[in-house]
Parts: structure tokens; C-alpha cells; sequence
């Protein structure tokens, strides 16, 4: 910086106060410096980015797939315009086996916190109940919606009701239903809010 100024014979910086402000001469440079900065950063990303290609093969959950994946892979594919991506939408333990056969390279998903170390974790949520009403909690037997087995949420929250002792009926829901519950006059478990009924931990 030192250099640049006795170049320009101007100061850029401010160093009587704390940190260093920026003067005049230099706010005015700070475009030029900008795009500097970013054409540094395309000269040194691009030797060897173009030449990588072939095919990733992308497994997640359907709401892992909708809310996250899209920018990611938007983000991945303008950078990497010679790679493909295949992108397999299932459940947690439907990605699982086919990781184990070879058929997926990258699946993020979920799992029990208390189950075998599976690759690497990257969030954790809580697993709680969501009731529209408090009064459906009187309810005999409790009418429970959530996801179709094989998902890891109902495992959990038919595990937590039968852990304590309450009396429930779950019917399967048609497939196209979200994978991680849900319900309009029931409860369901798995969302990301509520804390009604037993915690399924």
C-alpha cells in the first residue's frame, strides 16, 4: 500500500484513527481495485476448471432437493458447464442403498443422531410435533399423519408414541406427500416448529 501511494504521491489511507480509513483518493480507486481483485480471482480459478468433465450423481430428500439444492447445483453447473448432474429424489434410507451399491457419488440426508457415523454432518434439526389445535392432544387413539416407511421421521415419532404409552393411529400417506410430514387437522411429526405431544428424541 506504502508503494501504491509513493506511485501515486497521494495517500490512500487514514492512519491517525483506528484501523485506517479510507481517504478520498482512495474511495475513488475502490472501483478499480474491485475489479482487479475479481479479475485476480478468474485468472487463478480457471487453469484446469475447464477441463474437468464427466457426470456427479446428486441423491437428497425431496425437501432437502427443493429448498437447498438448487442454487447449489445452479451455482456448480455455471462454474463447471462440462460436468453433468443427475439428481435422484427419495428417501433417506432408499439414498443410503444405493450409495452402498455404488449408484450415487453425493447424497446429503438425513439420519438418527444415535445411529451409525455416516459420512459427514453439515446440520442438525430438532425433531418436533405440530398440532393445529391444542384439543386434537384428547383425542382416542391420536390421529397421527406422517411420512411413508421407509423415512427416518416416522420411525422416530411412532417410536416416541409408543414409548410413552400413548395409543395412535398413523395411516401411510399417498407418496406424494411431503417426505417430512404433514397435515391440516392431525398432528404430524418431523416439522421444524410446534411442541405438542412427546419429543421424539
Amino acid at each position: 500500500m506504502c508503494r501504491l501511494e509513493d506511485q501515486l504521491r497521494s495517500p490512500l489511507l487514514d492512519r491517525a484513527g483506528k484501523g485506517g480509513a479510507v481517504t478520498t483518493e482512495g474511495a475513488g480507486l475502490l472501483p478499480q481495485a474491485r475489479r482487479l481483485l475479481r479479475l485476480n480471482d478468474e485468472i487463478v480459478s480457471t487453469p484446469g476448471e475447464g477441463d474437468l468433465e464427466g457426470e456427479i450423481r446428486v441423491g437428497a430428500p425431496e425437501d432437502v432437493a427443493t429448498m437447498h439444492l438448487p442454487g447449489i447445483l445452479g451455482a456448480f453447473a455455471r462454474s463447471h458447464p462440462r460436468i453433468k448432474l443427475s439428481v435422484t429424489c427419495d428417501c433417506t434410507a432408499n439414498l443410503l442403498d444405493q450409495m452402498s451399491h455404488g449408484l450415487l457419488d453425493l447424497a446429503p440426508v438425513k439420519r438418527d443422531p444415535f445411529g451409525a457415523e455416516l459420512g459427514v454432518r453439515v446440520w442438525s434439526e430438532p425433531l418436533v410435533w405440530v398440532a393445529l389445535v391444542q384439543s386434537i392432544l384428547e383425542a382416542y387413539p391420536l390421529p397421527v399423519i406422517v411420512a411413508p416407511a421407509p423415512d427416518i421421521y416416522r420411525k422416530r415419532a411412532l417410536a416416541a408414541l409408543e414409548t410413552a404409552g400413548l395409543a395412535f393411529r398413523a395411516p401411510s400417506p399417498r407418496p406424494a406427500s411431503r417426505p417430512d410430514g404433514g397435515a391440516a387437522g392431525g398432528s404430524w411429526g418431523g416439522g421444524p416448529s410446534g411442541r405438542h405431544g412427546p419429543r421424539a428424541t
